[in-house]
């Protein structure tokens, strides 16, 4: 969880800020955010020194081994590989800071041999970083921040959402703790989660449970 609060606080240091409307309205809410570069750099011309694609002819451990064995995660991997290297040519590009995320977030993926479910862990993985590179894109617009008020918490908690990049996300953040979440399938409301973060509305009411913290809150 460190190496994932770590890269958030990196792509989401200029995340927008400010009420915004009903969560409703918020989740319809396309654009992204904008993370700030200390060191610029020419755009790569070369290949990526910390590739994602993982290697199936010689897998290097055990995760390695489940991506080249499915067929979901293997595709996973080469969009992941994409995001990057598109990351890597934008003008003004940190590559240093890029790969150095890169290498962090392939270390976190590797880890996944010690989860309970390493199938879902390493999805998550990906998911993660898919969507930290794609908010994390030069000129990419804020999304609206949404406050809430939580009557079990002295924490500040908000909400990000972003539904129109693959996969569809939220970055929830309760105290200063940040974590990524996946939208999930729901018969009515709204539902994110992922392997220790759950996020869901009904009917106006936002139930959390952030890693063993329980709250409910409103939209403020």
């Amino acid at each position: 969880m460190k190496r994932l609060m770590w890269c958030l606080a990196v792509v989401l240091m200029l995340a927008g800020c400010g009420s915004g409307d009903r969560q409703e309205a918020a989740t319809e809410s396309a654009a992204t955010d904008t993370a700030p570069s200390t060191t610029q750099r020419p755009p790569s011309t070369s290949p990526a020194a910390t590739p994602a694609t993982v290697d199936c002819a010689k897998p290097g451990n055990d995760v390695e081994k489940l991506v080249c064995t499915d067929p979901d995660l293997a595709a996973l991997d080469r969009r992941v590989d994409e995001l990057f290297r598109q990351a890597l040519n934008e003008s003004g590009a940190d590559a240093a800071q890029l790969e150095a995320e890169q290498r962090g977030w392939k270390s976190g993926r590797d880890d996944c041999w010690k989860s309970q479910d390493i199938a879902r862990c390493v999805l998550e993985e990906y998911q993660t970083r898919a969507v930290e590179l794609q908010i994390g894109l030069p000129g990419a617009a804020a999304s609206p921040t949404v406050e809430y008020r939580c009557t079990d918490s002295g924490q500040p908690v908000s909400a990000v959402f972003y539904n129109d990049i693959d996969p569809r996300s939220m970055v929830l953040t309760v105290g200063r703790d940040r974590a990524i979440l996946f939208a999930q399938p729901t018969g009515s409301g709204i539902h994110y989660s992922r392997e220790g973060a759950d996020y869901a509305e009904h009917q106006g009411e936002v139930t959390i449970d952030f890693y063993g913290t329980k709250l409910t809150c409103t939209p403020a």
